[in-house]
């Protein structure tokens, strides 16, 4: 339980770096004259990943832990379907955790502010989950055949 919990808290951060870098090569508007308080890169993302990691280790670990519960528990007839429930489960947790924290903290349901790196976020928190199984697999493979 303890080596579960502690790589869901690796993948949350890992997710948040994603995030924040992400979000900085979409919102990233180079120096403009007339607009010299534009953000920059490093602000960008730093703003993000303060934020992002946050929400990810109070939401996304028990949505995660939740998600994959859920996708243990279901026996698909077709392979395909958990394919598609698995990652769309990830995505409408990011969306949800997004919109509880814009409610919690009173910001505007804003669709380019908290919609869309919600949903970014949700895909990331998969990615990293996905990446993060595979990488443990090839360790435990390597480390058998030594």
């Amino acid at each position: 339980m303890i080596k579960r919990i502690l790589r869901k808290l690796v993948e949350a951060v890992l997710s948040a770096f994603m995030l924040g870098i992400m979000m900085a090569v979409i919102y990233y508007q180079p120096p403009q004259e007339g607009y010299p308080e534009a953000p920059d890169f490093e602000g960008i993302f730093q703003l993000v990943f303060m934020v992002s990691i946050f929400i990810f280790i109070i939401g996304g670990i028990p949505a995660s832990i939740l998600i994959e519960s859920i996708m243990r528990s279901i026996n698909f007839r077709y392979r395909a379907f958990a394919y598609l429930l698995h990652p769309a489960l990830y995505i409408f947790a990011g969306l949800l955790a997004g919109v509880l924290f814009a409610l919690l903290i009173g910001i505007d349901l804003d669709g380019r502010i908290i919609i869309v790196p919600s949903l970014i976020g949700g895909a990331c928190f998969y990615a990293v989950s996905l990446g993060m199984g595979t990488v443990i697999k090839i360790f435990k493979e390597q480390g058998h055949e030594e």
